[in-house]
């Protein structure tokens, strides 16, 4: 049973102007008989952790599942059976804001969701005889240490306010007050499906120096999370106060401009902050409800003698995801890049992927969509995806629009949407079936897309195309990454085109011909429109001069047949006018390496990727980033100019949506391609292309019967091929002119040079 009773502390919630401390709650139950079977569903909102005769059982960090509670409900369910002890138990619970009161969200209107409250939670205990417990006003609440805490902005802890043994049985809690009732959200209660959050490692300081009054501990790579520390020494009442941030200035200090929001809104000692009070003696301390991400932490407050003694870990957390995809080869840089994508992804991986996992932490729509391909080839994602897919239908208006973030209170309707952005709803779906064969994902989602194709219709312009929304974001040639060259009537009507033959392939395969054809037919009417207007007289080449323009029309087969080599040298002449770099943003990023490599161009890829001057993935990598920026601009030589640019801040450190140069990797430079027609899971394509930067390449991908390998190795003059065929899988190995099946097994065969590319 899902109990629909809430209770809270208070009415009040916490704010910047008046702070209100997370809340503790206790009750305290004889069972007489130990029950065979006892189970516990609780919905904490904002976030909650459990607790069960004085220890901690939660299920990972930061739970529940995230959404708009009037949206969908999430409720975790706990297993009991074991735990329960025969007389008097309790049961703990503490609750901090989470997505319920999101301080912090003020840029996004989170501060104005009809949802927003004091935390509460609901939970009941079930048995066979039925429902033993709920939470109800006789349970008992009391302030926690937590002073504040907000998921984006930090914690404020007094370890002087710690109340010993409050979950523990026999406990006195007699001067505590009873809960009150609370309102219960509109959503539709479930048990999320997603992985839970967990610190999956630990980072040790690699080097701390004094900067001020202060002192910075450099944990060497970008990540996600929070420290845990520990203090020998502490004096009572000592204020210690944590900032965390991914870049240092010129000075080695803290630069934190590109953390926060320089419009007024992000106040002064909430960015990234922990504020830490002492008790006298020994204490640990980990935030509950905050996580932060950073490669540094500046802590003031320390003795010298504290500093250098201080136990400190940075604790790395993300959805509890495995990986199952690997691509490596001769070349170091190009390995190292591989690491920066993986470290990108993970650390973005917070119940579903966010955009970064400091300034904004939001489900940003165009990112997941842009990552997709490259995440379900390197990490089991796709019950993320499936849950968060819930989530993204549930925000669906009644006109068909999708918001650009998700979950919203409401914010992303009329700004940070459209096409490019909207795609999430068909591409994850999409390529999840193509990659892990789940049609279920296709079932789930078909109807929704079938509304927006309808909303699609209601949104064309006079000339039958379509312009809203976000277009080419953060185009690597321009600083502001809303100031992108691409008209926005080009990718909006490019990608809704290729959106509509991927709805249509799609309700092909679920039978329903009736949305196909519908489907079909705008994805007919928008591309005669914009062969209409954007197509030159040539008949190859598209009237907007950018790279992008031209890559999508190519990818999207805009110009016939005979036209297509001309219009690759159209593309090529344009990269080679911006001096031989892609000057693309990330709509245009993700379709130009796979349709320069689709069309015989992997070498000029490959170039284009890993070149070592701005903008490419090559100088971020001779930078030595640990996650992919926001922005391929051009900072400067030296990493201390990475931090400024004419006096304005640098972007994001980690997003992880320019990663899909991953799937280039493999797919083409490995040549592993997983259900290529979009038929069979169980069939796979091996095209390699022998680089003449490399002298090996291997790659790997867990297919849903086993693992698919290949490795190619140039060696006296030939180059040796090797392949691994799970069991139920058919290959077809496909180098230079010559073709064959392989069925399950190893094999091991040499090709002459040739025979190859």
């Amino acid at each position: 049973m899902f109990s629909n009773k809430f209770i809270a502390a208070s009415k009040e919630f916490c704010t910047h102007e008046k702070m209100i401390p997370a809340p503790l709650f206790r009750k305290s139950f004889s069972i007489e008989r130990l029950p065979q079977k006892a189970e516990l569903s609780i919905c904490g909102l904002g976030f909650y952790k459990l607790y069960l005769n004085g220890k901690e059982i939660t299920k990972g960090q930061f739970a529940p599942f995230q959404s708009n509670p009037d949206q969908l409900l999430y409720y975790d369910q706990y297993d009991l059976s074991e735990l329960l002890q025969k007389g008097e138990n309790v049961i703990g619970v503490m609750l901090g804001n989470g997505f319920l009161n999101c301080i912090g969200g003020q840029v996004w209107e989170f501060d104005k969701a009809d949802y927003r409250s004091a935390p509460k939670f609901a939970l009941s205990l079930e048995t066979k005889n039925g429902c033993i417990l709920e939470a109800d006003e006789s349970f008992k609440t009391h302030s926690s240490p937590i002073l504040f805490d907000d998921f984006r902005e930090g914690e404020h802890y007094d370890a002087r306010l710690e109340i010993d043994g409050w979950t523990d049985v026999g406990f006195d809690d007699s001067g505590w007050q009873n809960a009150i009732p609370a309102a219960a959200p509109l959503g539709k209660a479930m048990v999320s499906g997603a992985p839970t959050l967990e610190i999956m490692q630990t980072l040790s300081p690699v080097s701390i120096h004094k900067y001020e009054n202060g002192y910075v501990y450099d944990f060497g790579e970008n990540t996600s999370g929070f420290c845990r520390f520990s203090l020998q020494n502490g004096v009572e009442g000592q204020l210690i106060d944590f900032l965390y941030f991914e870049r240092l200035k010129d000075d080695n200090g803290p630069y934190i401009d590109n953390i926060r929001f320089l419009n007024g809104r992000t106040r002064e000692g909430f960015c990234q902050q922990l504020k830490y009070i002492c008790k006298d003696g020994e204490q640990t301390y980990q935030p509950s409800f905050t996580w932060l991400g950073y490669r540094y932490v500046y802590i003031q407050g320390l003795t010298e003698e504290q500093a250098k003694s201080l136990d400190i870990q940075a604790c790395e957390v993300r959805s509890s995801v495995q990986f199952r995809g690997n691509f490596s080869c001769s070349d170091e840089r190009v390995n190292k890049l591989m690491e920066i994508i993986r470290r990108s992804n993970v650390t973005n991986l917070f119940h579903y992927p966010v955009d970064c996992p400091h300034r904004e932490k939001n489900g940003w729509t165009a990112d997941a969509a842009l990552s997709c391909e490259q995440m379900l080839l390197q990490m089991n994602v796709e019950d993320i995806y499936a849950e968060w897919l819930k989530n993204i239908r549930a925000s669906q208006n009644e006109q068909g629009a999708l918001p650009g973030i998700v979950p919203t209170g409401g914010w992303g309707f009329d700004w940070g949407n459209g096409p490019a952005w909207d795609c999430v709803l068909f591409l994850l779906p999409y390529l999840t079936y193509q990659y892990r064969g789940d049609v279920q994902i296709l079932k789930d989602n078909a109807g929704a897309m079938a509304r927006y194709i309808e909303y699609l219709k209601t949104k064309k312009n006079e000339d039958g195309l379509l312009a809203f929304g976000l277009g080419d974001w953060c185009q690597s040639f321009i600083w502001d990454c809303g100031s992108f060259e691409t008209p926005l009537e080009i990718t909006d009507s490019l990608v809704a085109y290729d959106l509509c033959l991927k709805a249509a392939r799609i309700f092909y395969l679920l039978g329903d011909t009736m949305s196909a054809s519908n489907a079909k037919k705008l994805g007919e009417e928008l591309l005669a429109a914009f062969r209409k207007k954007w197509v030159n007289n040539d008949g190859y080449s598209i009237k907007s001069k950018t790279q992008t323009a031209q890559v999508l029309a190519i990818k999207c087969d805009v110009f016939i047949t005979e036209k297509k080599p001309l219009a690759l040298q159209e593309l090529i002449r344009r990269i080679e006018r911006d001096n031989n770099h892609f000057n693309v943003g990330v709509v245009g990023g993700y379709a130009l390496f796979d349709t320069l490599a689709e069309n015989g161009y992997v070498e000029r890829a490959y170039y284009l990727i890993m070149q070592k001057s701005a903008p490419s993935y090559g100088y971020v990598v001779d930078l030595g980033e640990t996650t992919l920026w926001e922005i391929m601009y051009d900072f400067g030589d030296s990493k201390s100019k990475v931090a400024y640019k004419d006096d304005n801040r640098i972007l994001s450190m980690n997003h992880h949506f320019w990663g899909f140069v991953y799937s280039y990797f493999v797919r083409y430079v490995a040549g592993l391609q997983i259900n290529p027609n979009f038929t069979d899971v169980r069939y796979a394509e091996i095209k390699p292309y022998f680089l003449s930067e490399l002298t090996w390449a291997e790659a790997s991908y867990e297919t849903p019967t086993g693992e698919l390998f290949v490795r190619w190795k140039k060696t006296d003059g030939n180059v040796r091929v090797e392949v691994t065929v799970p069991k139920d899988m058919r290959v077809k190995l496909i180098i230079g002119g010559t073709q064959e099946f392989l069925g399950e097994g190893k094999y091991n065969k040499v090709y002459g040079a040739v025979a190859v590319n």
